[in-house]
């Protein structure tokens, strides 16, 4: 008979997972130890059982370590030992960690015998690291899951050692919008992550439990579930690929002055319907920037009145790309990056609701991808304004219109057109109309003293005539500037709202709702208008957009008095109309 001798190191004090990692893992809660001895193929002998004390000769204290060495007699040869530590003197209470190893023992010397030791799982806790209304909705994100496993008597159990009972990790989304890097937790070295990827493929809606939910859940042999859920923010995504259908109607009204201050009695109105079919696709790319979102909008206005036949139809296809910075901890910043229009216009006209030229129209904006950029939202919403006042973007119009217009991060404004040939019209203080024909190209300087330093340049036919004015002197509305500087000022508000009447049917609105009041008001020099736009959009929590209400107002002016020849209200309100229209996967 030899004797085999196993080294123990014990921390005396629990140290949290991330420090207690030691070469050799047990748990500082043990008290004693079993080992059973056998040679390999045969019976174990009777276990030898040993308390784990400061008093015990056979361990020393070293600051928070015992060291132990205990011996076990073993048969000389390849033997197989059975290991077992406990959270209670003399082998008793519950068992905290296990191993089998085999060894050689040698006949008259002391036999070293290398162990490492499996902890067994009592109980475990499950966290997904910024797993709770941090990502935004519709944008792919990885996280790290936490998975700790903790012996009978609450200590952490760290590696090297296996758990002797795995963890098995369950995720309640089967769609694979969401997927586990793995299923089964072996060791308390294995990393696991949790991957948010939709796409269009997969619609990229979660639902298990609630809306922009999954549920992981934790299992092990004779321990109790646990689980941890990961919600996106569910404000304003609604799921890829899924059609929303918005409906509504639009007015717009028309009243001249003729050179008076009173208003003409017979104003001039036109009626529309609308229809938004409004579709989302991910990752997509834009103005040199991946993985943005994509708000894919068909509006199709159609005018009842005044009645034609055929009626007047106008589509409009609206792309914008959105997208932002995750950073844990703050909110999320929504960004627009770009934004493209492609409208048809059947009339013979300049459309009343849209200003777009009669056939088709390409419309391209685009706006700063770094430094100040061009905020729409913040997720999730919360009470609170911004200004986009000058943040630079331009505007480029191709096909029955050719245009460029640019506002720059100084105030300052550019426009050029070159198609329709007629660029600009006004009407004089008599009452006559005066036209300039051909391409022309404004520059409009900042704002210093009440007038605005004003070049405009006839560039068809070329080389055209170049006049210099100061608006002041020659127009502005009033005879003054009626905004401050700048030119054009754009600021949105965020706040809880309710929606108003008639905007979306029975049960689409079971939730918060949130208002995002976006207002515009610029100075459009190169047609002697001001223009004041206020837009609003109604969000509702883990459902999305349901309504929209806009009013535009554009006051015309005599160039040579700043008088006002004419103003045009435009009021649109869109919404869904029921729940079958929200063209949800995920319902409340």
């Amino acid at each position: 008979m030899g004797s085999a001798v196993f080294k123990l190191s014990i921390p005396l004090h629990t140290a949290p997972a991330s420090t207690a990692r030691k070469p050799l893992y047990i748990s500082p809660n043990t008290q004693s130890i079993s080992i059973a001895a056998g040679p390999q193929g045969g019976p174990a002998a009777t276990p030898v059982i040993a308390n784990i004390t400061t008093s015990d000769p056979s361990c020393t204290q070293l600051n928070d370590t015992l060291t132990c060495a205990i011996t076990a007699a073993a048969p000389v040869g390849d033997d197989t030992f059975t290991v077992i530590t406990y959270a209670g003197q003399n082998g008793s209470g519950s068992v905290l960690s296990s191993a089998t190893v085999t060894g050689t023992v040698n006949a008259g010397q002391a036999n070293s015998i290398p162990l490492t030791l499996n902890g067994t799982v009592a109980s475990m806790s499950l966290t997904i690291i910024n797993g709770n209304n941090v990502v935004p909705g519709g944008f792919p994100a990885t996280l790290q899951v936490v998975v700790n496993g903790y012996d009978a008597s609450g200590a952490t159990i760290v590696g090297p050692g296996s758990y002797t009972n795995p963890i098995v990790l369950i995720n309640a989304d089967t769609s694979g919008v969401t997927q586990l890097s793995e299923t089964a937790v072996y060791t308390p070295s294995d990393v696991v992550t949790l991957s948010y990827n939709p796409t269009d493929a997969n619609g990229g809606v979660l639902n298990a439990p609630g809306p922009g939910e999954t549920t992981i859940s934790a299992t092990a042999a004779g321990v109790q579930t646990v689980t941890a859920t990961f919600q996106t923010i569910t404000d304003r995504f609604f799921g890829y690929n899924h059609a929303r259908t918005l409906t509504g109607t639009a007015t717009v009204t028309t009243v001249t002055y003729n050179g008076s201050a009173s208003p003409s009695p017979n104003p001039s109105t036109w009626s529309y319907t609308i229809n938004d079919a409004l579709t989302v696709h991910g990752n997509t790319t834009a103005n040199g920037v991946s993985g943005l979102l994509d708000s894919n909008e068909v509006l199709t206005y159609t005018q009842t009145a005044p009645a034609t036949s055929p009626p007047v139809t106008e589509t409009l296809t609206r792309d914008t790309y959105r997208g932002g910075t995750l950073t844990p901890g703050s909110p999320f910043f929504l960004y627009d990056y770009a934004e493209t229009e492609s409208d048809a216009n059947s009339g013979a006209v300049t459309s009343p609701l849209t200003s777009y030229v009669a056939g088709s129209t390409l419309a391209t904006w685009s706006w700063p991808t770094s430094g100040p950029m061009w905020q729409i939202d913040v997720l999730p919403h919360t009470s609170t304004n911004w200004s986009n006042t000058l943040v630079p973007f331009t505007e480029t119009w191709t096909g029955s219109q050719i245009a460029t217009a640019a506002w720059h991060s100084d105030g300052t404004t550019t426009f050029n057109q070159t198609v329709p040939s007629v660029v600009n019209q006004y009407q004089n203080d008599d009452g006559s109309a005066s036209r300039l024909t051909g391409g022309i190209s404004t520059s409009i300087g900042l704002e210093s003293g009440g007038t605005f330093p004003v070049v405009i340049a006839t560039t068809s036919p070329s080389p055209g005539p170049t006049s210099s004015y100061t608006p002041s002197a020659a127009w502005l509305p009033g005879g003054a500037a009626p905004v401050t500087l700048p030119v054009y000022k754009r600021t949105i508000v965020e706040a809880p709202g309710s929606v108003p009447g008639g905007c979306v049917g029975a049960g689409v609105v079971t939730g918060t709702v949130w208002a995002i009041l976006d207002q515009e008001t610029w100075l459009r020099l190169p047609i002697f208008q001001y223009r004041t736009s206020t837009r609003t959009d109604y969000f509702v929590d883990g459902v999305g957009i349901v309504c929209e209400t806009a009013t535009e107002v554009e006051n015309n002016y005599r160039f040579t008095t700043g008088v006002l020849s004419s103003q045009t209200t435009i009021t649109t309100q869109y919404g869904v109309s029921n729940t079958g229209s929200l063209g949800l996967v995920r319902r409340r």
